[in-house]
């Protein structure tokens, strides 16, 4: 992916009021901001950022919207439940078998999500790398133009989450 292509996707981003940061991973393998960059929705630092490097997009879990990560089996049923109650939302795959929810912020987490073996609420102030950053098995399952950018209730989507899970005794 060129420099010009991750700009336009970092602008995309950023017009619709998600902050962007470019990101790398660091020697622990985790998600983290070049340098001292901080999320922006500003043109012209963006512009800037990513005028002649092709950096990761990263967004920031806490500052826009929540994500909550749950088995990518059970998408269709959460998207399908999400819509019919008008609140469609942006599904990112992460993995083959994870998959991240979004979500409007603040969240309160439910305590059944939080005690759920196979749901995990992504910390506040961590980061999410978001297409077109090639990294093999990060896609939208459901982009956020798909959805018109609107960002799902944080309660409906937990409702929705656990209505989707198969039956456990956790």
């Amino acid at each position: 992916m060129d420099s010009k292509s991750m700009r336009g996707a970092a602008l995309d981003y950023a017009a619709h009021g998600w902050p962007v940061v470019p990101g790398r991973l660091n020697k622990d393998s985790r998600l983290e901001p070049i340098g001292r960059a901080r999320p922006t929705t500003k043109v012209s630092t963006i512009n800037r950022w990513w005028q002649s490097s092709n950096y990761p997009i990263l967004l920031k879990v806490g500052i826009f919207f929540e994500a909550i990560e749950v088995q990518s089996a059970w998408i269709t049923k959460i998207s399908t439940l999400l819509t019919r109650a008008h609140e469609s939302t942006p599904i990112l795959t992460i993995e083959e078998n994870r998959s991240l929810v979004f979500c409007k912020s603040p969240i309160e987490v439910r305590s059944d999500i939080q005690n759920h073996s196979e749901v995990v609420v992504q910390p506040k102030d961590s980061y999410i790398m978001a297409p077109p950053s090639v990294v093999r098995g990060i896609y939208w399952a459901i982009g956020p133009s798909e959805c018109d950018w609107h960002l799902a209730d944080s309660y409906i989507t937990q409702l929705a989450i656990l209505s989707s899970r198969p039956f456990s005794h956790d």
